[in-house]
């Protein structure tokens, strides 16, 4: 791991910028199916940051059509972009051409785990301490922060399989 901007540069566009709108969009769009959209002045938005939960991964984009990139867009220029192989399979599996849009955004949204654990690895980067530092209070601390961010998906809310079951196609 290289430390590309030390943090004693004061350089906080990464933390201050980057990762907040990250987290905006990953974790907190479209929190479930039928749900339009978050709205903080009803109190819709928790207060407390442990509270969200990581809507994107399943909102249902067909009939909501919200996230951080329009995944209406996003389920075109895939389709637009698929090679015959992956054509043909979601032709086979699939209940016509608006199906197969709703499954390409919900095999993008899984992927967004991947994405969801880079974010969890750069923000701790950006707020604790390296994975390898010798000392045990900060490799305590580090342990915390992930364990608190593993409690976010054990909410019922936030996990994919209890949103998004195999037969949903």
């Amino acid at each position: 791991c290289y430390e590309i901007i030390p943090k004693s540069a004061g350089f906080t566009w990464l933390y201050e910028a980057a990762l907040p709108y990250v987290e905006a969009v990953f974790y907190r769009t479209a929190p479930f199916r039928g749900t339009k959209s978050y709205n903080a002045q009803a109190k819709q938005v928790p207060d407390e940051q442990k509270d969200f939960h990581y809507g994107i991964l399943y909102a249902d984009v067909f009939p909501v059509g919200t996230a951080g990139i329009p995944p209406t867009l996003l389920m075109q220029d895939m389709l637009h972009f698929l090679p015959p192989y992956l054509l043909d399979y979601y032709q086979q599996y699939c209940r016509g051409e608006s199906d197969m849009l709703i499954q390409l955004g919900i095999t993008f949204q899984r992927s967004m785990y991947n994405v969801t654990s880079a974010v969890i690895q750069a923000l701790r980067t950006a707020l604790l301490y390296p994975l390898d530092d010798p000392n045990p209070e900060h490799l305590k601390k580090n342990r915390q922060f992930f364990e608190a961010q593993m409690d976010r998906f054990l909410r019922p809310e936030a996990r994919l399989r209890d949103i998004q079951r195999q037969d949903y196609r």
